[in-house]
């Protein structure tokens, strides 16, 4: 049965006293789910468990509406059935046997599984080939071998597929560390970044995207002219957003070094292993200006906050207020091209993150 949702989280709703019947929902709305402003139009489908309510009528598949019968074509690979089980059997082939397992994320990014196996807990992942990402197990592979002890080395890769298998490295920076694993993630990764600035043609053979700062001018031209970004902006933001000649502030950095950009670093995506930090989730992986990578994360309004984080960075840093908007257009740039390689139904589920670094943008001028 499909349900239209109505409350800021339906996860916490039990959906036996809306439908009068056992049910599970099989996808959960995102956190930022209450930010949305299509959210009454949102659905969630759901599977009926134990008996069938004696009222409950079988529908013939040829009522059901066009989009049912063709999936849409950028629908994700485990969005089809009979993809779980080829994952499950890639699993145990590679893993010396499956003995329990458990889907902790599928989404339009990617799908994650934990698994028990004969080589112990493990992780696969699955992700889906976009404009903007790299093939995540071969730029990991390749980057282990790069970084021993610092990038986690595979377990089993499909390059061709998008799957990845990982041994369990243990809690992330976050949970082990608490307010401080920002800070020592940026110190951190700073230094690591230090050995790869000037590297490029290396990174690129590699399987990093190019996103030195010619590709950042040609991108942001075509994201100040997508109307449907720009129109969730107040009018204020906009008109600070055009304001600003973008190709001139952007050209100033561009005989700058570049090096590895992680694109996604934050604390939940670093461990702590027995050689040092371990870095994974290296879809965004790119060559680019390194202080792309400062998010900080997502900048604390506080400036003393902010101004003790990037004290962190073990490198000088350009003026502040020069960089800190390119890092913003670095990753709006990222979210619509997420946006635009991801299935209608589901864009609702990363579409805020765009808005929120358009914003940040603005917020700088």
């Amino acid at each position: 049965m499909t349900l239209t949702c109505f409350g800021q989280d339906p996860t916490s709703q039990r959906w036996w006293k809306l439908t009068g019947d056992d049910a599970k929902a099989l996808r959960a709305l995102p956190l930022h789910y209450r930010f949305m402003p299509q959210r009454d139009e949102a659905t969630a489908t759901l599977i009926a468990e134990g008996a069938r309510p004696a009222e409950a009528v079988w529908v013939d598949t040829d009522a059901l509406p066009p989009e049912a019968h063709e999936p849409h074509p950028l629908r994700v690979p485990w969005g089809y059935p009979g993809w779980l089980e080829s994952a499950l059997a890639w699993i145990a082939a590679h893993a010396a046997g499956l003995h329990a397992w458990k889907e902790l994320k599928s989404w339009s990014l990617s799908c994650v599984i934990r698994a028990e196996t004969g080589r112990g807990v493990v992780y696969f992942k699955a992700t889906n080939q976009r404009p903007l990402f790299a093939n995540e197990p071969r730029i990991t592979q390749n980057l282990a071998q790069r970084f021993p002890g610092r990038i986690p080395t595979p377990l089993a890769t499909d390059p061709e597929r998008g799957w990845m298998l990982l041994a369990d490295f243990g809690d992330e920076l976050r949970t082990s560390h608490g307010d401080d694993a920002t800070a020592l993630a940026l110190t951190d990764y700073s230094r690591l970044q230090q050995q790869t600035l000037g590297q490029e043609t290396e990174l690129l053979a590699m399987g990093c995207v190019d996103r030195r700062p010619a590709h950042l001018a040609r991108e942001v031209a075509r994201l100040l002219t997508d109307q449907a970004a720009l129109d969730t902006l107040t009018y204020d933001q906009r008109e600070k957003l055009l304001s600003v000649d973008w190709q001139a502030r952007i050209a100033a950095f561009a005989d700058a070094p570049c090096g590895l950009v992680h694109g996604d670093l934050h604390t939940g995506n670093v461990a702590t292993g027995p050689d040092g930090l371990l870095y994974f989730d290296w879809t965004d992986a790119c060559v680019a200006l390194p202080w792309m990578d400062i998010l900080l994360p997502f900048w604390p309004e506080n400036v003393d906050k902010t101004q003790e984080l990037l004290a962190a960075w073990s490198t000088p840093l350009p003026p502040w207020n020069e960089i800190a908007p390119l890092i913003a257009l670095h990753h709006a740039v990222s979210y619509r091209h997420i946006r635009d390689a991801t299935e209608p139904c589901v864009q609702h589920e990363l579409g805020i993150m765009l808005t929120l670094f358009l914003q940040k943008v603005a917020a700088f001028v």
